[in-house]
């Protein structure tokens, strides 16, 4: 059986794979608000866990996966998932969180 994985891995994901990274806001020159302790990567959109638990996404939103309401426009830089509490698992699929 051979495994073959279709997926691009947004350049953020890449950041956050390579070290610890500190989530910065979309604003410019916001400051960090968390470290990711775990990513899940998906065909358009990304996800991670922060150091709190709190769910952060970035990708394509054309269809709501990210997950944050009518605000249906791509995020290059990871947003809030509003509406959650501390969350303990989470799996980001092509076009669902």
């Amino acid at each position: 059986m051979r495994l073959v994985v279709r997926s691009v891995i947004p350049i953020a994901a890449l950041a956050l794979l390579q070290r610890p990274a500190s989530f910065a806001g979309s604003a410019a020159g916001a400051q960090p608000t968390g470290t990711a302790s775990t990513i899940s990567v998906g065909g358009y959109s990304a996800c991670a866990l922060t150091s709190t638990r709190r769910l952060k996404c970035w990708g394509s939103n054309n269809d709501g996966q990210l997950g944050i309401g009518d605000d249906l426009t791509n995020h290059p830089t990871p947003v809030r998932v509003p509406g959650l509490g501390k969350v303990k698992q989470f799996s980001v699929g092509d076009y669902s969180t």
